[in-house]
């Protein structure tokens, strides 16, 4: 897998975490992650790669961020982070 920002255009931490990079003289190839989903494969990566467990990088239903625990969500400057920007999952 190559560096790549997960991107989320409706989410304003994406959005913010986008500009700082760019601002930073930072390139990635970006990827908006629900008009282009991630496969089963780069999910496995993505999870291997940041040392936690699947449940870690998904919002539960209502919740205020990732299910991952203290801090869990609101790290701006990681672009995988920008998984659970305002991504749903149906009951």
């Amino acid at each position: 897998m190559t560096d790549l920002f997960l991107h989320n255009p409706r989410c304003s931490k994406s959005r913010a975490a986008l500009e700082l990079m760019r601002e930073s003289g930072v390139e990635l190839p970006v990827r908006e992650y629900l008009d282009e989903p991630l496969s089963v494969d780069e999910l496995r990566r993505i999870v291997e790669l940041l040392g936690v467990r699947p449940i870690d990088v998904v919002r539960r239903a209502g919740g205020g961020g990732a299910a991952g625990g203290e801090g869990a969500g609101d790290s701006v400057g990681v672009p995988v982070r920008s998984l659970d920007c305002g991504h749903r999952t149906p009951n």
